[in-house]
């Protein structure tokens, strides 16, 4: 016969036991479903997207690898989006919607040497140099009702896209 104390550490030691038990099931089953999740999306995993970041591959009605290659043109205005990211997979985009966002800068867009228009108007932007450098074959820029001061600054960026036929810069301190 047991004592009192001993019979209570036994059960607390059998019921952390079960418990125990009952959340490795449990982590096996969410594995078993991530697991179909990636297969049925490609294998590919959208990434974490912290607060204020750009989430392309959310705006895809399918995830996987092909449509992300493919993709040409992406809407992703009216997000409250404070830093752009999870680019580096739309190798072949054209068009990239960003207006009326919270946006200082067109960073983080380095990869995207296809594009042809761009739209940042109705954000902070204060300055065009960033990933606009990239943008060799840009055609199109509409950057109106933003920050951007100094226009002596911003043409010299400007100057670097030697295929622009569409600018708007009204709306702007410069």
């Amino acid at each position: 016969m047991q004592d009192p104390l001993h019979k209570t550490i036994a059960k607390l030691t059998t019921d952390a036991g079960n418990a125990f038990a009952g959340a490795s099931e449990n982590m096996a089953a969410e594995a078993t479903l991530d697991a179909a999740s990636a297969s049925t999306s490609g294998g590919l995993r959208r990434p974490f997207i912290a607060r204020g970041m750009s989430d392309p591959m959310g705006e895809l009605p399918v995830l996987n690898a092909k449509y992300i290659q493919e993709c040409s043109e992406l809407h992703l205005a009216n997000k409250e989006i404070r830093r752009l990211g999870h680019f580096e997979r739309f190798v072949n985009l054209n068009v990239l919607w960003l207006n009326n966002n919270l946006l200082k800068r067109v960073a983080n867009l380095d990869n995207q040497i296809r594009m042809f228009e761009l739209m940042v108007f109705n954000n902070q932007i204060t300055t065009l140099d960033g990933s606009l450098r990239n943008m060799r074959f840009l055609t199109k820029l509409l950057a109106h009702n933003n920050k951007l001061k100094d226009l002596d600054v911003q043409l010299q960026y400007l100057a670097r896209l030697p295929f622009l036929e569409e600018l708007t810069l009204f709306g702007n301190s410069i």
